[in-house]
Formats: C-alpha cells, structure tokens, sequence
C-alpha cells in the first residue's frame, strides 16, 4: 500500500469527519424500532444496533481521524515550500 499525498490524507479526514457525525447521530438517535397501538401507546422499543459495537466502531473512527490529521500536520511541519518570505512588502509606515 502506498503513502497517500497530503491532499489525499485530507480528502480522507473529510471522509472520516463525515462518517464519525454520521455514527453519532445514529448513536443519540438510539437507532430504535418503536411499535405502537391504536391508541398511539408505545408497546414496545427495540434498538436497531448493538450499542456496544456502534460505540466502538465511533471510537476507532475517532482515533483514525486523529492519527490521520497528525500525520498531516507533522508532513506539513516539514515540508518546505517553494516560497521566500519578504518582509518589506509589509511596508513601514514613515
């Protein structure tokens, strides 16, 4: 497998970001099956997902977001850019 490019790490953590606020809202809609009568009282509520599974698969996505931002920003932190920084093109005010 080889090394993404930090576009490509980038486009991942967006990816990541996304599935993660999806996971959550799952996790707090409690992903439920409620069965109610004719008189609209609840009978029963059965949840879709196994809460313990759907945490876990948050917490790993929550740990490869991490890993992949820090792996991005430390790419970042050394690589040089083909620039010169000019400090006089700020200007000084006389």
């Amino acid at each position: 497998m080889s090394k993404p490019t930090i576009s490509e790490g980038l486009g991942w953590l967006k990816t990541l970001g996304i599935r993660h606020t999806e996971l959550i809202k799952l996790r707090d809609a409690n992903a439920k099956t409620t069965t109610q009568d004719y008189n609209g009282k609840v009978v029963s509520t059965e949840p879709q997902y196994d809460a313990k599974k759907l945490d876990k698969r948050i917490t790993l996505l929550a740990r490869e977001h991490r890993l992949c931002a820090e792996a991005i920003k430390k790419a970042n932190a050394t690589t040089p850019i083909e620039y010169v920084i000019d400090d006089s093109v700020l200007g000084e005010l006389d």
